[in-house]
């Protein structure tokens, strides 16, 4: 249902609402309805014609789905047209979208290269679940929890990590021009700051591996604004690339 106007194929709520009462009254899924669109009651020519394109979409990509996970994305991203309807579009929001899809090839990247034994595309999707630690947390639990900033506004813990203190990430590339959302990313860090109860661990790279490009990384500036008399720096040496 989210992904099949997707970008937008000409498939409506009409068109959806009417696969939806076929695949109740024949006692299958939504997918069993879309493959019979052509006998769908009420459904016009050029619905169905969309909704048949779309399902041998999701029959091409099915068959690519045993392959390296880098390729299967940029498979979908292409087959789908998603990529190519944010690049059009001037919100803000769907820039983000991008960066995140570019961030997420990285990611399929670096999981191909661990082989065979990585697990395949279910275990990818494991991995990257896009379901929050936080969703299910308890404070009486014994472990490492991860999340966002954002997620972290109202709790608190014995030790924080601070990861990634690098210009470009916190602050943000795209606060760089904007002294609003410059300080607003300068909010955020307090935030995770003052997360903690006990002990605060900041950290940073030498290098990153970012959107499919490995560079040096730049310090944030936030850090030269922190304290430093109360800070014990770890300098862990300088790291050799692979």
């Amino acid at each position: 249902l989210r992904v099949i106007n997707t970008p937008r194929r000409g498939i409506g709520k009409a068109a959806i609402d009417r696969l939806t009462r076929f695949a109740l009254d024949a006692n299958g899924s939504l997918l069993d309805a879309a493959r019979a669109a052509g006998r769908v009651p009420g459904l016009g020519r050029a619905a169905a014609r969309s909704i048949g394109q779309f399902v041998a979409m999701l029959d091409r990509l099915l068959a690519a789905s045993q392959g390296p996970i880098e390729e299967l994305m940029g498979l979908v991203l292409a087959e789908s047209g998603y990529r190519e309807s944010l690049q059009q579009s001037e919100a803000p929001e769907d820039a983000e979208r991008l960066e995140n899809i570019d961030e997420l090839l990285t990611v399929a990247r670096q999981f191909d290269e661990r082989g065979p034994e990585s697990g395949g595309l279910e275990a990818f999707l494991e991995e990257t679940s896009l379901v929050s630690d936080t969703d299910e947390w308890k404070d009486d639990q014994d472990r490492v929890t991860l999340m966002t900033l954002h997620a972290s506004k109202g709790l608190e813990f014995p030790v924080v990590f601070l990861v990634a203190l690098e210009q470009g990430l916190l602050p943000h590339e795209r606060s760089r021009d904007n002294l609003d959302q410059l300080e607003e990313e300068r909010r955020l860090m307090f935030v995770g700051v003052t997360r903690a109860r006990q002990e605060l661990q900041i950290s940073l790279t030498r290098y990153r591996e970012f959107r499919g490009r490995r560079g040096t990384s730049v310090p944030s500036p936030f850090l030269m604004e922190l304290p430093r008399a109360e800070m014990e720096i770890v300098d862990l040496g300088a790291q050799t690339l692979p």
